[in-house]
């Protein structure tokens, strides 16, 4: 008898199981990373029913055992906009993938800042705030120091604050000094620490400011109009874009692939600009001698990549084309010879500057473009940059590129986010700092 209700009990589980489906994704961020511990929700649209989850380390998410229904399906994570999908279809013994692409930043993005002010004067939390929209909604918004801790707070610990010393939870917070103190180590720190701001006297709301102008500024903002907006000395106004270059810098995020082109520049004072006395110092030879070598290599439809390079020989170009686009991809570059052999490697197709300058789909002239860009702002705004300086400005110029689809509110999130995690110290930046070796 027991065998009896053993075999019908399975064969009720095994009935209830074949008329159940599941429903699977994967969550990625506009670059197409993968977007960790997402919050997902899906909706029965016939009885409002909900199941969450969230994405794993690799933006992966499932929900088995689905009644057959339509499904409501949703993705929010801080920093990215809300994401639904409806009339998602869910049949018998059916598996539905439904893979998300979010969108960085929203019109008002939604930032949840934890409890860690304790003190009375600043009890007042904003756990829903506008993110501001334009440079004077940020001014006014970045004047209240509070709500300018508390915003940055959000993006330097969206866990919560821990200290940087030991790694302990729930530090205590100082309100009068707007710092904290470990409660295990003793120790105290401030939210600038372990950031571009590291050590620096300045206020958060002239930083976020500047970030604001370098973030968005198409041809730059120089260090002379920083330092007259801000109200500091341009050394002070120099430094600080510096280190927000730093935040700007981008990681490589695999190589380019599909069309991409590949052209290199000269960047470099002209000697008819100069005065003479100038020209005799600078001016050692003819040409392109006494000019800094660059070279762009850039996916149609995709990003951009600068860097410094010694010289126009195969081996430093040919270096980077390699170190940076993805073998089998239609490369597309000048006439120069320095490019010659890569036609194993790549599907190389060349145009003759000399001939035309377009051959159906062959030709440079995306990368041209990005060119202007770049030498209108420092032709235009920085005037003279030093070539030990030079990869700071491609970082900035590529950034704002790389990022023109978005607006001016998300690009200065994405800064926001690249903060943490660099620095910049002043004998760094002016090539004092000894090496190991000193």
């Amino acid at each position: 008898m027991r065998s009896v209700s053993l075999f019908v009990l399975s064969a009720v589980l095994l009935s209830a199981q074949s008329f159940q489906g599941s429903l699977r994704g994967r969550v990625v961020d506009p670059n197409g990373a993968s977007v960790p511990v997402a919050k997902i929700t899906i909706v029965d649209e016939g009885t409002s029913i909900s199941r969450s989850t969230l994405t794993s380390n690799e933006g992966e998410y499932t929900f088995a055992s689905l009644t057959p229904a339509t499904y409501s399906v949703l993705a929010e994570t801080p920093g990215f906009k809300r994401l639904e999908r409806k009339g998602v279809v869910v049949s018998t013994q059916s598996s539905v993938t439904v893979d998300l692409a979010l969108e960085i930043g929203q019109v008002t993005e939604q930032i949840k800042v934890r409890n860690h002010l304790t003190h009375p004067r600043v009890r007042r939390i904003i756990v829903s705030m506008e993110a501001p929209k334009t440079l004077m909604e940020a001014i006014k918004y970045f004047s209240d120091p509070d709500r300018t801790l508390q915003f940055f707070v959000a993006y330097r610990w969206p866990k919560g604050v821990e200290c940087p010393y030991c790694e302990a939870k729930e530090p205590m917070f100082l309100a009068t000094r707007r710092i904290w103190k470990c409660r295990k180590c003793r120790k105290q720190f401030s939210v600038k620490i372990g950031t571009i701001f590291n050590e620096s006297p300045i206020g958060l709301d002239k930083w976020m400011t500047a970030a604001w102008l370098i973030a968005n500024c198409k041809n730059g903002v120089s260090s002379y109009e920083i330092a007259r907006d801000l109200g500091v000395t341009q050394k002070t106004a120099w430094f600080m874009l510096q280190r927000l270059r730093l935040a700007l810098q981008d990681d490589d995020g695999g190589k380019l692939s599909g069309e991409v082109e590949v052209d290199e520049t000269f960047i470099g004072g002209k000697a008819r600009n100069m005065h003479v006395e100038k020209r005799k110092r600078r001016i050692t030879g003819t040409g392109t001698k006494d000019k800094t070598a660059v070279i762009g290599i850039i996916e149609r439809g995709g990003r951009v990549r600068a860097a410094v390079v010694p010289n126009r020989r195969k081996s430093a170009l040919q270096h980077q084309v390699r170190k940076h686009v993805q073998a089998g991809s239609a490369l597309y570059t000048d006439a120069l010879l320095s490019y010659e052999g890569l036609a194993g490697e790549y599907a190389h197709q060349v145009i003759d500057h000399a001939v035309s300058y377009v051959d159906g789909a062959v030709h440079t002239n995306t990368l041209e473009n990005f060119w202007s860009l770049l030498k209108r702002g420092i032709a235009g705004t920085y005037v003279s940059v030093e070539p030990f300086h030079l990869f700071r400005y491609l970082d900035e110029q590529a950034f704002r590129y790389n990022e023109r689809e978005l607006n001016d509110s998300q690009r200065f999130s994405i800064v926001c986010k690249r903060i943490a995690g660099r620095r910049l110290t002043w004998n760094k930046l002016t090539g004092k700092e000894p090496t190991p070796t000193e």
